[in-house]
Parts: C-alpha cells; sequence; structure tokens
C-alpha cells in the first residue's frame, strides 16, 4: 500500500511538472520540439501545433513524413536530429517551411 501511495505521488508530481514544462515552453514564440533517434515528435508546444493545425494527439509520435514535411525541409531537420544525437550538443536551425494551414 504503501508502495501504491508513493508511486500516485511520484505520478502527481510528474504530471505537474509536464504541465509547468508545456506552459512554459508553449509561451514563446519559438517553435519546440522533441524528437526521438526515429524521427518521432515527443513533444510539440502549442505554437508548433497551431502552426500544424493539430492537436498534440494528432501529432505526437508521428514523423515529419507522416505530417507532410517537404523532403527539403525534413531533410535538413534529419541531418540536425543526427548531429545532436552523435555529438550530444544542440543544434539551431532556421528552415523555410509551410504548414497545411498556409502558414509560412
Amino acid at each position: 500500500r504503501e508502495s501504491q501511495h508513493a508511486n500516485e505521488a511520484m505520478a502527481g508530481r510528474l504530471a505537474e511538472q509536464a504541465r509547468v514544462f508545456d506552459t512554459a515552453l508553449s509561451s514563446i514564440q519559438d517553435y519546440v520540439y522533441i524528437f526521438d533517434r526515429a524521427g518521432r515528435f515527443h513533444y510539440a508546444n502549442r505554437r508548433l501545433l497551431d502552426l500544424w493545425g493539430l492537436s498534440a494527439g494528432e501529432a505526437i509520435g508521428k514523423t515529419m513524413q507522416d505530417l507532410a514535411y517537404p523532403p527539403s525541409v525534413e531533410g535538413q531537420l534529419r541531418h540536425d536530429i543526427d548531429t545532436v544525437f552523435k555529438t550530444g550538443q544542440p543544434t539551431v536551425s532556421i528552415t523555410l517551411y509551410e504548414s497545411p494551414t498556409g502558414t509560412e
């Protein structure tokens, strides 16, 4: 019973941290996302979701190909992802992209 209570308390703290994380990253003007090594989105902030015209449930777990990214943009971002995983260093990338909502 103590273990279950401790797990529930930890789950509550993690959920609160996730809400704070999302609130902070969704209040900035940049597009923020987290990929896995296969290029699947694990997080996208509100600004990016709005650009795509999607909900988090519609985007999370999808690849750029699933989201119909132009091959040139996908190639640049995949290169950046690979660089981050190889070097362990952050990267900044500027890419030209027109979203399904028509926003450039």
